[in-house]
């Protein structure tokens, strides 16, 4: 599989989705909690409708009632936690990252984080692909989302086609044979069939597939993430793409269009440093930005930048191998992979000012484009968990509130998709909930210190995985 492209191939083995959602279902459980203060997360963290000294009541993984202590029954034989003087969140959603053992399970969990993108739980370190058949992991973990790429081509046509490592794809372009929209559709409706929530639409699916994608997702229920090359983003935010993924792809819009063509060819190596080079000598006070803020705002379309991937350009930078030994994160299979340099030439995101992207990303804020947080670890210099959480501290220095940044994990993502069981507290919501010590109204680090975490109503432990003896 070459760098960058998710292969559909594991479709089958990625694959433990169904097998996951079966086997925890009747892990989802019944508890009452007592005392809280429910942080209000909505309207992308514009509001604060906070309810203090409140009751939750979760019965079959599935929150029922919320109401003041005064005004909330509290049925009988269910486990009752008093948590007075608590702070309690929607469990924290990562959009764009995978799991992969236990110890990337604890690292998500300890940052509070209940769903990630892809699941392949039993995935160890040094292999190149997931278990097959799946592992059902006897360790808490977070859920997933189920996210499956899916390409404009068949994977034998971009074979065919496409070269290096770079993925040079000109000539897949000028004569691969597309896929037709039968086929997109029973891509989709697999995805669906294996509990699926979101579809990742990639570089080469052109305008009319992508027509065609956003009609059958919304007919099937499927949140869009989109990383385009072969289509506008102008044109998918019209189409009704939700969510644009991987800061500063979506800024291709902006570029020349000779640019724009070759980085369509080649996502990765060359022409994309040089977009990145070109956008980041752009004014924030270009007319082309403008008008690409005021779309997506009035599209209601979310930016998923996940900028952590890019952290150490930006002020304040800590080395995440530093954090993780501040989170007491320090387990086997926690190794940054490849380069943490970004300005070498190896490095994929060379070629990036970090100031000017935060620049750039303050005129989306401004205009009110809603932001998704994702951190898209295991990739480039991330580490599960922390990563999450510095990207919610990244999108502080955007001008977010610690309200808003917390909104950008929770609600806007329910709003973005259109779901009404994940990423806010609310009756009928999964009970996907974190207890925190901290109020995380007045610092977003109150995510990292002490909390309890509910998947689904049960109580996960937090525990660091003991090491295997040598």
């Amino acid at each position: 599989m070459r760098r960058g492209w998710i292969s559909e191939s594991c479709r089958v083995g990625f694959c433990a989705m169904l097998v996951l959602l079966v086997a925890t279902a009747a892990q989802a459980q019944d508890v009452v909690l007592r005392g809280v203060t429910v942080v209000d997360t909505t309207n992308s963290g514009n509001r604060s409708d906070d309810l203090e000294n409140a009751v939750i009541v979760v019965r079959a993984g599935r929150i029922v009632a919320i109401g003041g202590i005064d005004s909330v029954a509290i049925p009988e034989g269910v486990p009752l936690l008093e948590v007075d003087g608590k702070f309690v969140i929607p469990g924290l959603i990562d959009g764009h990252a995978s799991g992969m053992h236990q110890a990337a399970a604890v690292a998500y969990l300890r940052a509070g984080i209940t769903r990630v993108a892809d699941c392949t739980w039993g995935w160890a370190g040094g292999q190149t692909a997931p278990p097959d058949p799946p592992v059902v992991p006897a360790y808490d973990h977070p859920r997933c989302l189920g996210r499956e790429p899916l390409l404009g081509y068949d994977d034998e046509e971009i074979a065919r086609h496409c070269s290096n490592d770079n993925f040079q794809c000109e000539e897949l372009r000028l004569n691969g044979e597309r896929r037709g929209r039968q086929r997109l559709t029973e891509l989709l409706q697999a995805n669906v069939a294996q509990g699926g929530k979101v579809v990742f639409v990639q570089h080469n699916v052109w305008p009319d597939q992508l027509d065609h994608i956003v009609r059958e997702s919304r007919r099937l229920g499927l949140g869009i993430q989109a990383v385009l090359g072969h289509t506008h983003y102008a044109y998918a935010a019209r189409a009704g793409a939700q969510s644009f993924a991987m800061m500063p792809r979506y800024l291709s819009e902006l570029v020349p269009p000779s640019m724009q063509l070759a980085y369509a060819d080649e996502p990765y190596g060359e022409s994309a440093r040089r977009m990145r080079a070109w956008l980041s000598e752009l004014s924030p006070s270009d007319p082309g930005l403008i008008d690409f803020a005021q779309l997506l705002a009035a599209q209601h379309t979310a930016l998923m930048p996940a900028m952590v991937m890019n952290s150490n350009l930006f002020p304040g930078h800590v080395d995440p191998a530093l954090d993780v030994l501040m989170q007491g994160l320090v387990v086997d299979g926690l190794d940054p992979p490849g380069t943490c340099d970004p300005q070498s030439q190896a490095h994929p995101r060379s070629g990036t000012d970090g100031n000017a992207m935060l620049n750039l990303h303050r005129v989306l804020v401004q205009h009110q484009v809603p932001l998704l947080a994702a951190s898209g670890t295991p990739r480039l210099c991330t580490f599960p968990g922390i990563s999450l959480l510095r990207e919610l501290e990244i999108f502080q220095q955007l001008g977010l509130s610690p309200r808003q940044a917390l909104a950008s994990a929770t609600t806007n993502y329910s709003n973005a998709y259109h779901w009404n069981d994940l990423g806010l507290i609310a009756v009928g919501a999964r009970a996907d909930l974190v207890v925190l010590d901290l109020d995380p109204r007045q610092s977003i680090a109150a995510l990292r210190g002490p909390k309890r975490v509910f998947i689904e109503g049960r109580e996960v432990s937090l525990a660091a995985p003991v090491a295997p003896s040598n």
